[in-house]
């Protein structure tokens, strides 16, 4: 199959996602493909439009499969869908919504997701094209190491965390009612998720999260109720994004950071600045880095790079590894193909688990040497195989096995 010619189609809203697709479109670029990014957000007859002047090989899409964005996709165009969310936004001004619960989801000839398609809930839309996993890259001429000194007992976290239920006016929503009249309203379910169920990004898919809540309002309501009819209820609701998506990620950073404050470490935070919403981790605010230089001297000067989520292979991981830094890293259950299939534990990363951050935080305090060398071990060992030019050269092999299989049937 020859590919000369690729469309890589976002949101320019996103910076992480318009970044991410540029950084990708140099990766075709240095193969000898053409690419150009398109507005996703632009009126659908405007980007209709540019794809019918560009005439593209291919078209590669982040978190829209063809048939949520069929009216924008030629038939005679191959299409690769991105999915790293599980809500996605259809662009036409509606509310995001789950994709497992979307009847329009599918129809891409390669489906990728960042990890395994179960903790999206998305096993069963597994029934066309080609499915696989795609990761990150990384841009070598920003995150590369060097030998600038590390600041002795520092750690960093670097990332969002949601505001707080509070801010989020959360009270006064039904979310179930039983014959008698007895309602489950929303704060109840949020102070269950956060503070009795403890969802984690690292321990619960969507499917999960899903089941908790209908198991919690089956029990208070005296009735039977299954966690995909309270998905597919509130498929496009705010406050289930913030239930199942925002609450996880919350319950994670805040055991982070208390783990590095128990540790004994000097936390820095750098990210959005919701973080000053919380008053324990106020004065370990640095502010939001708008720049990759700066983020790349964060990761090569902190002793105590932390990452927690639902896989390992994530940006943020693989860019502290090519700068060099050093990096403790928490993944989830459903992380098939994860870091530990990439990096070997102890050499290019230190593994732990959420229960026991403070503990193992503690246990490589004064190993300076240690966690120096596991740094430039990992640093090489990125810059050889997760540029984001292997992420486009995987990608064009898989084009090639798709082109071998349409010419076998």
């Amino acid at each position: 199959m020859s590919i000369q010619k690729v469309v890589l189609l976002t949101q320019f809203s996103n910076e992480y996602l318009q970044d991410m697709c540029s950084a990708l479109a140099r990766g075709f670029l240095q193969e000898g493909i053409d690419a150009r990014l398109i507005n996703a957000e632009e009126k659908p007859d405007a980007v209709r439009k540019q794809i019918d002047e560009l005439h593209p090989d291919m078209i590669f899409e982040i978190n829209r499969t063809r048939n949520q964005n069929k009216q924008l996709i030629p038939d005679e165009i191959i299409h690769i869908a991105w999915i790293q969310d599980a809500w996605f936004n259809n662009g036409s001004g509606k509310p995001k919504q789950l994709h497992a619960y979307d009847p329009n989801f599918g129809g891409s000839d390669i489906t990728y997701t960042l990890l395994s398609p179960s903790y999206f809930g998305l096993e069963h839309k597994q029934n066309e094209g080609i499915w696989g996993c795609l990761h990150t890259g990384i841009e070598p001429y920003h995150f590369y190491p060097t030998d600038e000194p590390v600041i002795e007992n520092s750690a960093a976290i670097c990332g969002y965390i949601p505001d707080p239920p509070q801010y989020m006016k959360v009270r006064g929503y039904p979310l179930a009612w039983n014959q008698a009249g007895r309602q489950y309203m929303s704060d109840r379910m949020v102070n269950y998720l956060l503070n009795d169920a403890k969802v984690s990004t690292s321990k619960h898919s969507y499917t999960d999260i899903h089941n908790l809540m209908a198991a919690e309002m089956s029990r208070d309501l005296g009735c039977e109720i299954h966690g995909d009819q309270i998905a597919r209820s509130l498929d496009q609701c705010w406050l289930m994004l913030y239930m199942d998506t925002e609450l996880p990620r919350l319950n994670d950073r805040i055991n982070l950071a208390r783990a590095a404050h128990k540790s004994g470490l000097d936390l820095q935070i750098y990210g959005y600045e919701g973080w000053l919403l919380w008053a324990e981790f106020a004065l370990d605010y640095r502010g939001n880095l708008r720049w990759k230089s700066d983020l790349a001297q964060v990761y090569r000067h902190t002793q105590f790079n932390l990452h927690n989520g639902a896989f390992g292979m994530h940006s943020r991981v693989l860019d502290c590894m090519a700068s060099g830094g050093s990096i403790f890293v928490s993944t989830g259950r459903y992380a098939d193909n994860d870091i530990q299939h990439h990096f070997v534990d102890g050499e290019h990363y230190i593994a732990t688990e959420i229960e026991t951050w403070a503990d193992t935080l503690a246990s490589w305090r004064g190993r300076s040497k240690e966690l120096r060398a596991i740094g430039h071990n990992a640093a090489e060992e990125v810059l050889k195989h997760h540029t984001w030019r292997h992420r486009a050269r995987e990608i064009i092999a898989d084009l090639e096995s798709l082109a071998a299989m349409a010419a076998s049937t």
